[in-house]
């Protein structure tokens, strides 16, 4: 049964482990994020997919000896648990190993989509910790080197990313993952799913979310009558950029209580000001037929 890799720019992987009656909706989720198949031998944090059980399972206990396809070298209790949505989450202190058990059933379509959302909501919030910063913007490329595009929701970001021409690319149009590269030390971004085509649209596509591009500047998007870029302070970007973080989590956020809440919250506004520190940020106010474009190029390039 083929396993499936999700790999940051910080060197963190993970392995995304099915099981007989997980396996059709992990290979959707693999194919959402174009994950690559793996071995068993490859390095990560083995995450496995079981269906949700009441029998075998309860909401504070766990014995995975009681599950077939479990690896036997996990201990049979001292587990921690919560829950996401859909999602039941079993950690343990003394094994790197997580265990997922979803609410799945074939003929689900939307539920599966809820439930790649509360998987992320698990991820993000893990990755918080470690100073990533979940993010709502599109991401543009030109020549290796990426561009955030930042606006709250309907004022334009999108069609910027579909205006944009070659030999720029548009990446994505609504969320990223930002990450610091272990190698280089500088901020990395990383695609993810742009949820509205799926829940609003009914138009389903597919994101290299292991791919990554070192983040040149951030832009935050103004209508306008002229083009222009306008420099912004650091203490001002780390607000925006906070602001933006915010956009991007809320929707993840189920089921916190006040102390998760406040902890998460605290973690994403220290990690937005260390990426403020780090990444230019711009105000660029873009016009209906100009080429905003160029502007971007004069600023950074």
């Amino acid at each position: 049964m083929r396993s499936f890799l999700l790999r940051l720019s910080n060197g963190r992987s993970w392995r995304i482990i099915p099981t007989k009656t997980t396996i059709s909706w992990v290979e959707r989720f693999a194919s959402i994020m174009r994950l690559k198949a793996c071995g068993p031998d490859e390095d990560g944090i083995n995450i496995y997919f079981i269906t949700d059980d009441l029998e075998k399972f309860t909401s504070d206990s766990l014995d995975p000896k009681k599950y077939d396809e479990l690896p036997c070298y996990l201990p049979g209790n001292g587990w921690n648990y919560s829950q996401i949505g859909l999602i039941k989450i079993w950690q343990h202190e003394d094994v790197p190993d997580i265990i997922c058990a979803v609410d799945y059933k074939e003929e689900y379509h939307e539920p599966d989509i809820i439930l790649i959302a509360n998987f992320l909501s698990f991820f993000y919030n893990k990755n918080l910790k470690a100073g990533c910063l979940p993010f709502h913007a599109g991401l543009v490329e030109l020549n290796g080197k990426g561009v955030l595009l930042t606006a709250p929701s309907k004022t334009g970001k999108s069609t910027c990313c579909r205006r944009i021409p070659s030999p720029w690319n548009t990446i994505c149009d609504e969320e990223v993952l930002i990450v610091r590269d272990t190698g280089s030390g500088r901020y990395h971004a990383h695609p993810f799913p742009t949820w509205s085509d799926f829940l609003e649209r009914n138009s389903p596509g597919t994101w290299d979310v292991s791919r990554h591009f070192p983040v040149e500047a951030i832009f935050l998007l103004e209508q306008s009558r002229k083009d222009e870029v306008i420099p912004v302070g650091k203490g001002a970007a780390a607000s925006v950029i906070y602001r933006s973080a915010m956009d991007a989590c809320h929707r993840y956020w189920v089921n916190l209580s006040k102390n998760d809440a406040r902890s998460l919250n605290e973690a994403i506004f220290h990690n937005s000001c260390e990426i403020a520190k780090e990444i230019p940020l711009f105000k660029l106010r873009v016009s209906i037929s100009g080429r905003f474009w160029e502007e971007i190029e004069i600023a950074i390039f």
